[in-house]
């Protein structure tokens, strides 16, 4: 009898365990399936929001296309942009009305630059340097004058040259250069002031085989080409 009883048990024990087995899977199977179904719909919602960072990059690409502006090339032969220049530094405040006196030297690049020095508006016994770059003049910049300089014999007043001549000067040299083997083109044209004149460079033309001296008058004209 005692036997029996314990089988019986033995038997209800066992049916509940598999009754709880049953449950425990059923309740795994429901959150397995809950949580794929959280990730698919997050995966779908990803798919469908839009890329921000790379809207944003193309934007920032498209931004500094649009304000970036484009080299400026053949500077040296733009007489627009050499007058344009030559009017924006006479209309700069602390020269409006007054004289311009350059000093010592003036460079011309083909990139759109210009560098020069000028005589301080208010102090006569000053030097400051000027960049024109991108359509745009610096700020001066103090220059450093040693007590034995001669001020008066490297100035040179402004309103006796024109920017515009540096085309000329660019053409002039540019015919002689292409009638010399080896010889290239300008692309730096500048001024000297020597002992109070005004010396237009470069002031020779180095070929493969020949080198010949060349000189301008102040209006961009040859003066002299011969071969040395």
């Amino acid at each position: 009898m005692k036997t029996y009883k314990l089988t019986i048990l033995l038997i209800g024990s066992l049916n509940i365990m598999v009754a709880c087995n049953s449950i425990t899977k059923s309740i795994r199977d429901t959150f397995d399936d809950s949580s794929k179904a959280e990730k698919d719909t997050a995966a779908s919602a990803s798919n469908l929001m839009p890329d921000t960072s790379k809207q944003e990059t193309v934007q920032q690409r498209k931004i500094y296309k649009e304000v970036t502006p484009p080299p400026v090339k053949d500077f040296l032969s733009d007489t627009l942009a050499l007058g344009k220049a030559e009017q924006s530094l006479r209309k700069l405040p602390q020269y409006n009305g007054k004289k311009i006196r350059l000093y010592d030297d003036i460079h011309f690049y083909d990139d759109g630059r210009v560098m020069l020095n000028l005589q301080h508006p208010e102090n006569p016994e000053y030097i400051d340097a000027y960049e024109y770059d991108d359509g745009v003049w610096s700020e001066p910049k103090p220059v450093q004058i040693s007590i034995r300089t001669n001020l008066q014999s490297k100035l040179f007043d402004l309103d006796r040259i024109k920017f515009r001549t540096v085309s000329t000067i660019m053409n002039n040299y540019n015919e002689k250069a292409g009638t010399i083997e080896g010889a290239k083109p300008v692309n730096h044209v500048y001024g000297i002031v020597w002992d109070g004149e005004f010396i237009w460079y470069p002031r020779s033309i180095n070929g493969s085989r020949q080198r010949f001296a060349i000189d301008f008058n102040l209006d961009g004209s040859v003066k002299m080409f011969r071969r040395e």
